[in-house]
């Protein structure tokens, strides 16, 4: 009787181990998607404004207290991006409605990596919109 405990502990032990794993994978691929949206949206469908705001927003943004309001961490960021935009430059944008600019596609949760690599590609490109450019060299 105690083998088959033992075996069932050691089982279950192994499928924990896999399974914090999978987790670590999983974490580090919807991050590298979120990378990947993120970079796209800022340079092929946000406004300087839109980036600007994100950025001002900064990395980790969303709730100041860092606890996360919503269970869908694209919400939060729809939230927050709204609200800086109007506060910033006037422009009134529903959250729902910054969530579909954010996240064009099917209705669906998004996790905290996939929204903390989007800003993360979003910051990106706000960088290299605000890289100062090069002095031309003249001829002399």
């Amino acid at each position: 009787m105690t083998d088959i405990i033992r075996k069932t502990e050691a089982a279950k032990a192994a499928a924990v181990r896999r399974l914090k794993v999978s987790k670590r994978y999983s974490k580090g691929e919807d991050f590298r998607q979120g990378i990947n949206a993120g970079s796209y949206w800022g340079a092929n469908i946000a406004t300087y404004r839109q980036l600007r705001a994100l950025a001002d927003l900064g990395i980790g943004c969303g709730n100041p207290n860092g606890k996360r309001q919503d269970e869908d961490a694209g919400n939060d960021l729809a939230w927050a991006l709204a609200l800086k935009l109007q506060l910033r430059f006037g422009e009134v944008h529903a959250p729902s409605e910054m969530k579909k600019m954010l996240f064009p596609g099917p209705e669906r949760r998004w996790s905290p990596a996939f929204v903390e690599g989007f800003v993360f590609g979003v910051h990106d490109v706000w960088q290299e919109v605000n890289k100062p450019a090069k002095p031309k060299m003249t001829a002399v």
